[in-house]
């Protein structure tokens, strides 16, 4: 059983209130009657123009007192000077949108509450471990310091929270246990304290989202194409932002600014939207769920597959950005760019050759080679954070007289038939599958293959990986479940509640949790574990225990999910070369630097990409990369992503890449700080200094 809803609200509102009180400039800040020792409080553009995590007392006190320190002691917004927002109307919500959760109440796990130093009160119907809810509220300039921004009559703005309440027990526990049991009294609701708190900005009052269109204008039908057409035109012409990149991420931005009315066009090199996806090897799909992977209004079909094939996906893409009506410039190349501080504007050099249209991709253009320079206000750079192939380069390749590739070159077994002894280089996803590839295509025993033309026995070619250290592996059912608890696969989910309450939860909480949860990942796959390390191969949980989780988000690789190459690792049908670099290249193989020798007819290195980064320079010049943020992806102190969808250092200049999750849920915010400059909100000053911190 768990609280009443009227109990659930009742304590919510409590809290809730307290902490609109003290996000008050004229009220003391007392941290510690709200938040545990261990809490968190997470701000996206509420305070700050970026992304902030604080945890503890201390840092989270520090953090609200300098951002309402400025403010005069009256609570009207006119006569206020400083920078602080003015926040009000906050609102338990407990519609279908954000409801107070379980009635709604949740029993944490007794090692989770014991990690942040907490001692939860008993667990009873009436006294569960924590409540978590939603609530709205709304934030304002003050008119002042709008006044020194430049800015008549600023905007308000539509903000939205969460927070998760813990029950924390007292001395006064067991003389008050009546009161407690019927949830009475200021004692009793100030005993709820919050382990996680966080607070965003959702909407700029008169720039939100757009509502659907009648699809009649000046009051009568019109031809669709003539108004497609025209606005094709102003983004071609005249875009506000340059999206360089057609994939997930991109399409996810483009359609998020296109619904704010910001004239928004897309660069993409390849021939089609989706070939970034096609051009993968074949066997590829997606390994995490279709809820969890869903595009930004437009989720996937009900009888979508639960794990996106390669072409299905690309397919997809390719229809979204039709039906979304997004203007995305195919076989066209970003050469390069360079800023104007004082018109705000960048002159970038795009040449388009044979581009194919995106409202029409089977339509025919001529082929001539065509250099068009556009000047935009920001420039997005959505074509992921892997970009160049990594290959070593290591002696000896032009003496191999066999294959060597990387595996983005890779089109499947097929392209290999015929091929003796394959050597894949590498042991993450990618190695997985194109391991697995190989084995069920050109090297699994079958009857037809038993025997040549002229009858004599044909030996299957081998496939050996070559691990060099050790890998992170969990199997999909596990990370199936995981996703399918935060993103349940329902007919109609409302993803968007489920992303906010997971952009709720720092990351520093959840990679505590997953590392107390250490041990109970090697027990759940205990047996797949046993048979690796008896075929030789190497295992970890990451650098500090937290496993796969933690990895997608602090180095984006490292691991693999299994789904099925294990099982073939273990029977030895796949072998492992573990511990040792490739030293150099012989005649027929390659030599290891632990003077080992494996023959090979050929090489696949599944050995990852070079980061964004590290094409800054050559399309933007040195004296823009050295003001860009050191490191684009992994995460800062706080446990916030390094450089995506937020300030980078440069004006006019963002990075937008991660997972569909990310993509879908955090474009909103890129594009409300898009806006924010527009509107002379936003100074790069600030921007600068968060970016330096981080």
């Amino acid at each position: 059983m768990s609280l009443s809803m009227n109990s659930a609200e009742s304590i919510a509102s409590s809290w809730l209130k307290r902490f609109s009180d003290v996000l008050r400039p004229d009220v003391e800040k007392n941290v510690a009657s709200l938040f545990i020792p261990d809490g968190y409080l997470r701000d996206s553009l509420v305070f700050s123009w970026n992304n902030r995590t604080l945890h503890g007392h201390e840092e989270i006190q520090r953090y609200l007192e300098s951002g309402l320190a400025s403010s005069t002691t009256s609570g009207d917004k006119s006569s206020r000077t400083g920078s602080a927002p003015h926040c009000d109307s906050f609102r338990v919500v407990s519609d279908e949108v954000f409801s107070v959760v379980d009635a709604k109440s949740f029993v944490a796990a007794k090692g989770d509450l014991e990690g942040l130093g907490v001692r939860a009160g008993p667990v009873s119907p009436e006294s569960p471990h924590g409540i978590e809810f939603g609530f709205t509220f709304g934030t304002s300039i003050p008119a002042e310091y709008a006044r020194k921004l430049g800015v008549e009559n600023p905007p308000d703005f539509v903000a939205r929270g969460y927070a998760r309440l813990v029950k924390i027990s007292t001395p006064s526990d067991s003389v008050n246990s009546q009161d407690q049991v019927k949830g009475r009294g200021d004692a009793e609701h100030s005993s709820w304290k919050a382990m996680t708190v966080y607070i965003s900005i959702v909407d700029i009052v008169g720039w939100e989202e757009t509502n659907p269109e009648l699809g009649t204008y000046g009051g009568h039908p019109v031809a669709w194409g003539d108004i497609a057409a025209k606005r094709r035109a102003d983004d071609d012409a005249n875009p506000e932002v340059i999206i360089i990149g057609a994939g997930h991420c991109g399409l996810n931005l483009a359609a998020t600014l296109k619904h704010m009315r910001i004239r928004t066009l897309v660069v993409e090199k390849n021939e089609r939207v989706g070939d970034n996806w096609r051009k993968l090897y074949p066997t590829l799909a997606l390994h995490t769920t279709r809820s969890f992977c869903s595009f930004k209004y437009f989720p996937y079909p009900e009888n979508w597959p639960l794990f996106a094939p390669r072409d299905t996906l690309a397919d997809f893409m390719e229809f979204y950005a039709k039906t979304n009506e997004l203007t995305v410039w195919t076989r066209a190349k970003f050469q390069n760019a360079s800023y104007d501080s004082d018109t705000g504007r960048w002159t970038a050099t795009i040449s388009r050759s044979g581009a194919i249209s995106s409202s029409n991709p089977m339509s025919n253009v001529d082929s001539e080679l065509q250099i068009l320079r556009l000047h935009p206000k920001h420039i997005v750079i959505a074509s992921g954070f892997a970009h160049k192939p990594v290959v070593p380069d290591i002696p000896g390749k032009d003496h191999f007289a066999g294959k060597v590739m990387h595996a983005s070159m890779y089109q499947g077994a097929e392209m290999l038939r015929g091929v003796g002894n394959v050597v894949v280089v590498g042991a993450g996803n990618t190695a997985a599958d194109v391991c697995q590839d190989l084995y069920e295509t050109l090297a699994k025993p079958s009857p037809a293959a038993e025997q040549g033309m002229d009858g004599t026995q044909l030996q299957p070619p081998s496939v050996t990986m070559i691990q060099r250290s050790s890998t992170c592996v969990i199997d999909r059912a596990s990370i199936t479940a995981k996703l399918q608890r935060a993103w349940p696969d329902t007919p109609s989910p409302n993803v968007y509640v489920h992303d906010f309450k997971a952009q709720a939860l720092p990351f520093n909480l959840l990679k505590k949790w997953e590392i107390a949860s250490e041990a109970l990942a090697w027990e759940q796959n205990r047996e797949m574990f046993d048979g690796l390390r008896k075929a030789g191969f190497q295992l970890n949980m990451g650098d500090e225990g937290g496993g796969q989780l933690v990895m997608v988000f602090e180095r984006g690789g490292g691991y693999a999910i299994d789904v099925g190459c294990a099982a073939l690792i273990s029977s030895g049908k796949i072998g492992v070369k573990q511990g040792s670099e490739v030293a150099n290249f012989t005649a027929s193989g390659v030599s290891f630097q632990d003077g080992s020798h494996l023959p090979a007819d050929a090489v696949i290195f599944a050995t990852g990409y070079e980061d964004s980064r590290s094409t800054l320079q050559e399309i933007f010049g040195v004296d823009v990369s050295e003001r860009v943020c050191a490191k684009v992806y992994g995460v800062d102190s706080e446990g916030e992503g390094r450089g995506t969808y937020r300030p980078t250092g440069h004006p006019g200049l963002w990075f937008a890449m991660g997972d569909f999750m990310k993509a879908r849920s955090t474009s909103k915010q890129l594009a409300l700080m898009i806006r924010a400059i527009d509107l002379g909100l936003m100074k790069l000053k600030e921007l600068e200094r968060d970016v330096k911190r981080t």
